[in-house]
């Protein structure tokens, strides 16, 4: 009997196999598109600022006009960043304002990950919900 993997694991390991080999100098932020549910082009926004703050209001236009250019559309969000160890209220917050962009412009929201020097995680869900 085979056990059935849960999605935010076979993200992981997409993720993880993508971002090979771990180490990063700045924060980015990568969105794979997932027209039909599989993983499918990415995009990469380099040079993020630490903070999350406002991030909704620059995203939401962009997911939209992914939205509008793709019709229905999946997203699945990587944020990357050096150092190690747990998210901090940085990479949570960005997790926060990239749900509530991805729910702005329309668009179903497949997952938010953090790759930094030594790990790809899912960032947890009860710390995403938009207030």
């Amino acid at each position: 009997m085979t056990t059935p993997h849960h999605p935010d694991a076979l993200l992981t390991d997409c993720w993880t196999e993508l971002m090979q080999p771990l180490g990063f100098s700045a924060r980015s932020l990568w969105l794979m598109l997932e027209p039909d549910g599989t993983p499918g082009p990415l995009m990469e926004i380099p040079g993020l600022p630490s903070s999350p703050l406002g991030a909704a209001d620059v995203l939401i236009p962009l997911l939209s006009q992914l939205a509008d250019d793709i019709g229905d559309l999946g997203v699945a969000f990587l944020l990357t960043r050096p150092g190690d160890g747990l998210p901090d209220s940085d990479d949570l917050g960005w997790g926060v304002q990239l749900r509530v962009a991805s729910q702005a412009a329309g668009l179903r929201c497949a997952g938010v990950h953090l790759a930094h020097d030594t790990a790809v995680q899912p960032l947890p869900h009860r710390s995403l919900r938009a207030a």
